[in-house]
């Protein structure tokens, strides 16, 4: 018989300041930003999301506990099942915000991206992997604007004016879009990600001449 023990009626913040580098560390694996990104969609216990992910609950156990031990999940609900305590999860934010020092390489020695950048990466990857798994995103030119991704990938020479400017236009156009007004939720409303970058790299060919 199950016995309902504990329900609390939860919903995970828009944001949340995150500056525990462990966590952003969590964050920055690939498998569980997997998990996070299906308990910011509902409310899971490892049996379900082991059904998801294809693998034993077992497995799950120890990465929900350092989640749960960081603060990325929380549990909601609990109920006895067959004498055993069955948890349910739910993803604490929709959007984790790093503060400076999670940009910044922890270790010196290491040649990885500092665990914010990496974080910002594998939640973006794992996302989008499940927006083209779901359906979301139609690559046809004729899409509907809800289910077309915007990307460009190329690179350029800039001057230090030039550089700049681009900056500048390119932090305002950033900040419109975080001042501008959430759209009601409907039916034809859409949720979007937004990742945009740029950074230096080394000098490449241009033109079909070598850089000097």
């Amino acid at each position: 018989m199950d016995i309902e023990t504990t329900t609390q009626n939860f919903e995970p913040a828009d944001t949340l300041p995150l500056s525990d580098p462990d966590a952003l560390k969590l964050l920055a694996d690939p498998f569980r930003s997997r998990i996070l990104d299906l308990l910011r969609a509902q409310v899971q216990t490892a049996k379900e999301l082991a059904q998801t992910l294809n693998l034993s609950p077992k497995k799950l156990y120890y990465h929900l506990k350092l989640m749960e031990e960081k603060g990325l999940i929380r549990i909601v609900s609990t109920r006895v099942v067959s004498g055993i305590i069955e948890k349910s999860y739910r993803a604490t934010a929709y959007l984790f915000l790093f503060d400076g020092d999670g940009f910044r390489s922890i270790d010196s020695d290491q040649p990885s991206l500092p665990p914010g950048i990496q974080a910002l990466f594998e939640t973006t990857r794992t996302q989008l992997e499940t927006s083209f798994a779901d359906g979301l995103i139609d690559m046809a030119e004729d899409a509907p604007l809800s289910r077309q991704m915007l990307w460009a990938w190329g690179m350029q020479r800039l001057s230090e004016p030039q550089i700049r400017e681009f900056f500048a236009r390119f932090e305002a156009l950033l900040k419109e879009f975080d001042l501008a007004e959430p759209a009601p939720k409907t039916d034809e409303s859409q949720d979007f990600r937004r990742f945009m970058t740029l950074f230096p790299v080394k000098a490449f060919l241009q033109r079909g001449k070598a850089a000097e």
